[in-house]
């Protein structure tokens, strides 16, 4: 995984994001977040529900599949599976988002 750097909005400090903390849940929405080292300002990284936790565990085990496929075919299929999974969360993270944020939040 690469390493991110960013700048603190509150401090103006750049920093690499490192560990990736997770607020309880409410509603069954898990906001995952990081902080700054230097003021400890925190940032949302993205919010999760349980159909996105869900699917982001059979990404993890489709992962698996691949690596232990036998035939490119196989492993191609693999790959199809978690790029439409993928893609799924990425939709329903945004929706997430802009419901718990507002329909002011920056597209990345």
């Amino acid at each position: 995984m690469s390493e991110t750097a960013v700048k603190c909005d509150r401090c103006k400090n750049d920093f690499v994001i490192g560990q990736l903390k997770q607020a309880p849940s409410v509603n069954e929405v898990e906001c995952v977040y990081f902080s700054c080292p230097h003021c400890q300002a925190d940032y949302t990284a993205y919010y999760t529900n349980q159909k996105i936790r869900d699917r982001q565990a059979e990404i993890n085990e489709l992962n698996k599949k691949v690596h232990n496929a036998q035939s490119d075919k196989t492993k191609e299929r693999y790959i199809k599976q978690i790029e439409s999974l993928t893609r799924q969360n990425k939709r329903e993270m945004e929706q997430l988002r802009k419901e718990i944020e507002g329909d002011s939040v920056v597209q990345e």
